[in-house]
């Protein structure tokens, strides 16, 4: 059904929020999800450890069903 997923954030909880759905989604159809970040400027998303983009690039999760992290933490 889906091969790729587009998730766009901004960091809001509420944005956050879809983030088990998609997953959920993603494992059902084994689908790619990538995620995007737009802001006014670099320095809302620099300033957020969980949205730097080289934290991201580095260290990539696979998604698993269970909503468990796959590195176990």
């Amino acid at each position: 059904m889906y091969s790729k997923i587009l998730l766009s954030l901004d960091g809001s909880t509420l944005s956050e929020a879809v983030l088990p759905h998609v997953s959920k989604l993603a494992v059902g159809t084994s689908a790619r999800v990538t995620l995007l970040t737009v802001s006014e400027s670099a320095e809302p998303a620099a300033s957020s450890p969980r949205l730097r983009p080289e934290r991201l690039i580095a260290h990539p999760r696979p998604v698993r069903g269970d909503d468990s992290p796959a590195d176990g933490c």
